[in-house]
């Protein structure tokens, strides 16, 4: 325990340590679902490419403002398809949002069907925010 000993946060797992940092930082501002997905990201990427890192062939990542952000598919709820049947409705952490599948959006549909009708399953997915516009990466 960090407040007990002042180095133990160093007494923890190298992925427990990432996140208390993370959720200390970003408290109240982020869902922990995006944190702890954020994390484990993170973690993954690093082990990836630490050889490199120790190597000096490879310096840290460097990530920007409009990085995807990961979450569980336990935080969305309520999929269903607008009235005119070519979008879709869902909430993301309680917020609703409606789908604009674009001009191409047949292998989309396809796949958003098939979540609601329970043949294929939702796993983690992005939301990414750029330019003022809203994707989702599922």
């Amino acid at each position: 325990d960090e407040k007990k000993e002042e180095n133990g946060i160093l007494k923890s797992s190298r992925q427990n340590t990432t996140y208390r940092l993370l959720s200390n930082h970003f408290k109240g501002q982020i869902p922990t679902n995006i944190l702890s997905y954020l994390n484990n990201t993170l973690i993954s990427s690093f082990n990836k490419e630490k050889v490199a890192y120790w190597k000096g062939e490879k310096s840290l990542r460097n990530y920007k403002k409009n990085i995807p952000l990961p979450f569980g598919a336990e935080v969305i709820s309520k999929l269903s398809h607008t009235p005119d049947g070519r979008n879709f409705y869902f909430k993301l952490f309680q917020i609703p949002f409606r789908t604009y599948l674009g001009k191409d959006r047949s292998d989309k549909k396809i796949m958003l069907n098939r979540v609601l009708n329970g043949t294929l399953k939702l796993c983690a997915s992005h939301i990414q925010l750029d330019q003022g516009k809203i994707y989702l990466l599922a």
